[in-house]
């Protein structure tokens, strides 16, 4: 019996490994690119990541322990979420979909049950987990701009040129600038992923922050936030700053003197970075601010552009759906509205059911008492700014964003289920 409850346990540990590793591996896949230094073939090694993070996703799809503890709700929209997108999947191939719709299929259908892994992780274990690859991404960025725009480090942009080869599958190094500046590609290869990624993430801790006594984040929040700035990616931006707009707003109804005091620290400690650097580096802060420029009437004309072909054509598909594979309307082609693309490719209804399923924290917690909502905050509203960022590149479905955002679904949920749980059960899991 005592063996039997040993084995029990260490296989428990190893499935609790399974969904770190996809975390870690589906976001920072391009850093063990670079420290195999070139050993890898990136497209080969970034498929078999992709694999093997579909592969812990469907082990979700059998863990009944965890279903209970997500609750019936949820588990019914991931099977109806299911259902619909088999019927999509079954139409979309036999219109001669491609592999692209089979990505579509895997990560809108399949991945979202990854959230049942991460259920049964111990909190401060994935927190921790969380912490690392926000500094990593958040490094990266910040490099990539040093390197790219400042003379800080001899051949910067040589250097950046090498290793971002090394990250991309096609070896082709992306350089994206706003007037004359760079902008921050991160460890994903993009600055829109990279963007959607440090936006999640720091709304998420600075969500922490505001609800938790953690002093810590004082000094690595302002620094999440100046990566993001360093992406120029506004879409992810702007959705950000709305979510710290929320959890402010929240606080505000019930504000104490240590969040006074947080706040000015977090500003100070802000200010001292800013400081240091541009007197021991001589590097010009001003120049995170260009993506504002971003604001200007030809680029706003470029990102809130539809297309069209003829309007029964047009409102035909938008519920149809399969546009990208019939190729009637020209809109999913022209706009850059992430979430319009995905209701022509999916049609209207079936990403009326994706939605649903992705803002199922958000509906649980305006549900919620008070007491869960202060332990729901942080998650759901980075859950919030993932679905927001659609409204532009739609970053947040791509392979190295997704698995983040039902990272977060599933803290938000469980944070949820933690109000009917004992202090001490609840700090265990």
């Amino acid at each position: 019996m005592k063996a039997e409850s040993l084995f029990l346990m260490k296989s428990s540990h190893a499935i609790n490994i399974l969904p770190l590793t996809v975390l870690f591996l589906s976001i920072n896949r391009g850093l063990i690119v670079l420290l195999a230094g070139g050993r890898l073939s990136t497209q080969l090694f970034y498929y078999g990541v992709t694999i093997f993070c579909i592969s812990v996703s469907l082990i979700g799809m059998i863990r009944k322990k965890n279903q209970i503890i997500g609750g019936n709700m949820l588990h019914r929209i991931l099977l109806i979420n299911l259902l619909v997108y088999i019927y999509w999947i079954v139409i979309e191939m036999s219109l001669g979909g491609d592999k692209e719709s089979v990505s579509y299929f895997l990560r809108m259908a399949l991945i979202p049950f990854l959230i049942y892994m991460f259920l049964d992780i111990n909190k401060n274990v994935l927190i921790r987990m969380l912490f690392v690859v926000s500094v990593i991404v958040s490094v990266s960025c910040i490099l990539d701009f040093i390197l790219l725009n400042t003379n800080v480090i001899a051949n910067g942009k040589d250097f950046y040129l090498a290793y971002q080869r090394l990250l991309r599958q096609d070896g082709k190094p992306l350089l994206r600038h706003v007037a004359s500046i760079y902008r921050a590609m991160g460890i994903t290869g993009d600055s829109y992923d990279s963007g959607n990624l440090m936006a999640i993430l720091s709304v998420f801790w600075f969500g922490m922050l505001a609800t938790r006594k953690s002093r810590y984040l004082i000094i690595f929040v302002p620094a999440f936030f100046i990566s993001l700035l360093m992406t120029f990616s506004v879409s992810n931006i702007i959705a950000a700053f709305v979510g710290v707009a929320v959890i402010i707003i929240y606080k505000m109804r019930s504000l104490k003197s240590r969040d006074i005091f947080v706040a000015i620290s977090a500003c100070i400690a802000g200010y001292l970075m800013c400081f240091l650097t541009s007197h021991f580096f001589n590097f010009n802060w001003s120049l995170i601010t260009m993506w504002t420029k971003k604001f200007q009437k030809a680029e706003l004309e470029t990102m809130t552009a539809i297309g069209g072909s003829d309007y029964f054509s047009d409102i035909f598909m938008l519920f149809a759906g399969h546009s990208q594979t019939v190729r009637i309307s020209n809109v999913p082609s022209v706009t850059e509205f992430a979430v319009l693309k995905m209701a022509y490719h999916s049609g209207f209804f079936v990403l009326m059911m994706s939605l649903l399923l992705m803002l199922y924290p958000v509906l649980c917690f305006l549900k919620s008492p008070k007491h869960t909502r202060k332990m729901m905050l942080p998650a759901t509203v980075a859950v919030g700014v993932g679905v927001l960022s659609l409204w532009h590149y739609g970053s947040v479905i791509r392979s190295t964003n997704i698995f983040l955002f039902y990272t977060m679904f599933a803290i938000a949920i469980r944070n949820k289920n933690c109000n009917s749980l004992s202090k001490t059960n609840c700090a265990g899991r």
